[in-house]
């Protein structure tokens, strides 16, 4: 942990002598905010940047897919925690927060055989359903247990399972438990009746321990940590209530999953720059030194709260120099 330590001062004066008469002050604003623990703090710069250019200092967001016609829906899963909320995308485009490999094991005979060495080997009894997979993929049995309708198979089986390697041509699949988690699981014949009870993605994509940041459509607009995920929904945590809503379009703005964000961000520019933050593409954020090339006389951007991403982009016919400090 660090220490941070935040003072500022505005002083405005109405007379052209710049005297200490009180009467004669038009701003005197002092702010001292001290003692806080944080986190990681550090500083870049002076980092030169060529007229009309973009430079990227971090970008922590995780590519999604959605956009205006993605449906989802909000709701509590209190069968499994009080605070646990599932986002889950019901209808248009697919939010790709994995990669479906599109299994489908519906009607399918499958036996599961746990192995000494912690493992669960499944394998199917016609066909080779499983060479979609992909070693280091995740597969993904629902139940009860995750707050889903009851599944066929056994208790003991049901949740993530990181796929070690497939056989067979893709006749059978070697399993294992997500680091930390205690290798559970049972032997058993199962045959499931419909592809959603047994659900393959790939590994890339949004992370266990990812926030989930509502920006727009959702009623709680709140920033939650990730918890699970599948291809097409994402359990978090919510700290308060939050209602169950259906049919929601936030639309490609109005989401954001990240997998860290800095809690302060502060950046100092001598030429005519835009700055973006979390995902901006436009141009508002504009910034103007008091006097271009002066490096005592700059201009300052400062933001308190979520930042996972930030980009300075260089608007005039000289090269700019920026400073960045940020506290995490």
């Amino acid at each position: 942990m660090s220490t941070l330590n935040i003072y500022g001062t505005i002083l405005g004066y109405a007379d052209d002598l710049a005297s200490n008469e009180p009467l004669l002050r038009l701003a005197d604003w002092k702010r001292s905010i001290q003692g806080l623990a944080v986190g990681k703090i550090s500083t870049q710069g002076p980092v030169s940047i060529p007229a009309g250019t973009e430079v990227v200092f971090f970008n922590g967001s995780r590519t999604l897919a959605v956009d205006g016609t993605t449906s989802f829906d909000l709701s509590n899963v209190p069968s499994v925690a009080s605070d646990l909320y599932r986002v889950e995308a019901m209808a248009g485009t697919a939010p790709a927060f994995r990669v479906d490999r599109g299994l489908d094991l519906a009607t399918v005979a499958l036996t599961l055989t746990a192995q000494a060495n912690g493992t669960l080997v499944v394998a199917s009894a016609v066909g080779t359903p499983f060479s979609v997979l992909q070693a280091s993929d995740e597969v993904f049995l629902p139940g009860v247990s995750t707050g889903d309708a009851a599944s066929p198979f056994s208790l003991l089986n049901l949740g993530s399972w990181v796929v070690l390697g497939i056989g067979s041509a893709g006749a059978t699949v070697t399993l294992q438990r997500p680091a930390g988690q205690s290798a559970v699981m049972a032997s058993e014949v199962v045959t499931p009746t419909a592809a959603s009870q047994v659900q393959g993605f790939g590994s890339a994509g949004v992370q266990v321990g990812d926030t989930l940041d509502l920006l727009a459509g959702f009623s709680s607009l709140q920033s939650m940590e990730i918890v699970a995920v599948t291809a097409s929904r994402l359990d978090v945590i919510s700290s308060s209530p939050m209602a169950n809503e259906s049919g929601i379009l936030p639309g490609a703005a109005g989401m954001a999953v990240y997998t860290s964000a800095k809690r302060l961000v502060e950046v100092e520019v001598d030429q005519d720059c835009v700055v973006r933050v979390n995902g901006d593409t436009g141009s508002t954020m504009r910034l103007s030194p008091w006097e271009a090339g002066d490096s005592q006389k700059v201009a300052q951007f400062r933001q308190v709260g979520p930042c996972w991403s930030l980009s300075v982009y260089n608007r005039s016919p000289q090269a700019l120099r920026a400073y960045l400090i940020t506290v995490e």
